[in-house]
């Protein structure tokens, strides 16, 4: 009797295990996950604007470079020893002006001794053909005055030549660079002396994509800034449109040129350039933080009103902190754009949005389609400081 109730003891702890595995292996985890499942996730807090309608110009913006109409390293063409410099680096130069000059002494001395071979040649020719004349000197002789007198000539024109090579001057108008010889110094045939720039007047040259060529014309006003002068921009015409289009880039180069008297334009420098259009149309615009930009397409999350909450037994998303319990809730839905200019901040969009649509600002990384999100503009960005394609 007492191994029977010993059995039936066992019999029943072992029925007991069993259903607390049961219950904490299989019923609970389904029924937790059934819970999780059921549960919706806690809304995103982002910042929102409303896109908006703005009036734009079909004009293009682009990025550049400034380039000098001549720029040259000006180099020694002969060898010699500097006696003079008589320049300034970075002064204003003209054209022909002496910026340097070399030992002359050779030159100068071969000069003088073929200026007295051509006038010693000049007195025999006038001589022999005054015999030839007279028949007294043969055609031969005269023929032999006349090559000597034209063999100097031409050394003389050639030792003048070698002597002027010792002035080293400015081959244009411009700006002169930081000189790179001394006094004393000894020149090689190729020594870089200095480098000129004419920048009055001045080029931009920028490139555009091949889609605008159409849109580009000579003539055209171009409106350029540059890091040098913010608060200030030069106006030009454009002047010279490439011929091809690059096979790499699909773009075409563009060159304007522009007044710059004042030097403030430099060669090297970087430009933003702007080519003016000639109509304006209403355009979708929204904060330029709003778009993310893929090789797959841009999109943006445009934020609609959420629906009622569900019934009470269903489980409900809880606010981030009780500061956001009473903001209205919204569902993010990803939508494919297409993009336009960005310009002062915000892009336009020229498909995808509507005005008066919110779209996230900030904030979107951790939205996904169909998510629950409330709207903090505390968390805005600023358009202006976000890394954007250029266009």
């Amino acid at each position: 009797m007492r191994l029977r109730k010993s059995m039936i003891g066992l019999v029943a702890l072992a029925v007991l295990f069993g259903l607390l595995g049961l219950y904490n292996y299989v019923i609970l985890p389904k029924m937790l996950k059934e819970y999780l499942l059921g549960a919706e996730a806690p809304p995103v807090v982002v910042a929102a604007e409303e896109a908006r309608l703005e009036r734009r110009s079909d004009s293009l913006r682009a990025i550049g470079s400034i380039q000098a109409v001549n720029g040259v390293d000006i180099a020694a063409e002969v060898d010699g020893v500097v006696r003079e410099i008589l320049f300034q680096s970075g002064q204003m130069v003209k054209k022909g002006q002496v910026l340097v000059r070399m030992d002359t002494e050779t030159e100068a001395a071969d000069v003088a001794l073929y200026e007295a071979t051509l006038a010693n040649a000049q007195k025999d020719l006038e001589r022999t053909r005054k015999l030839a004349e007279t028949q007294t000197a043969s055609r031969a002789a005269l023929d032999r005055a006349v090559a000597a007198h034209d063999e100097a000539r031409a050394q003389l024109a050639r030792a003048r030549a070698s002597l002027e090579k010792k002035l080293i001057r400015a081959p244009f108008s411009g700006r002169i660079g930081i000189r790179q010889i001394n006094l004393g110094q000894y020149l090689s045939r190729g020594t870089t002396v200095v480098t000129l720039q004419a920048v009055d007047p001045i080029y931009a040259t920028f490139p555009v994509p091949e889609q605008t060529i159409g849109r580009i014309r000579l003539g055209q006003s171009v409106f350029v800034s540059v890091d040098a002068a913010p608060d200030r921009r030069f106006e030009g015409k454009i002047t010279s449109i490439d011929a091809k289009v690059d096979e790499g880039t699909r773009n075409i180069s563009v060159q304007a040129t522009l007044p710059n008297p004042d030097g403030v334009l430099t060669p090297g420098a970087f430009a933003n350039v702007t080519i003016q259009g000639s109509e304006e149309s209403e355009v979708v615009t929204v904060p330029a933080t709003a778009v993310a930009y893929s090789l797959y397409g841009n999109t943006v999350y445009v934020l609609k009103p959420a629906p009622a909450p569900k019934a009470s037994g269903e489980a409900q998303a809880a606010p981030a902190n009780g500061a956001e319990a009473d903001r209205p809730l919204y569902v993010a839905e990803r939508r494919t754009v297409k993009t336009g200019e960005t310009i002062n901040g915000r892009a336009a969009i020229l498909e995808g949005v509507k005005a008066g649509e919110l779209v996230a600002t900030a904030g979107q990384l951790k939205l996904s389609d169909g998510a629950k999100a409330m709207i903090n503009n505390a968390i805005s960005l600023d358009p202006a400081a976000s890394p954007l394609p250029r266009n």
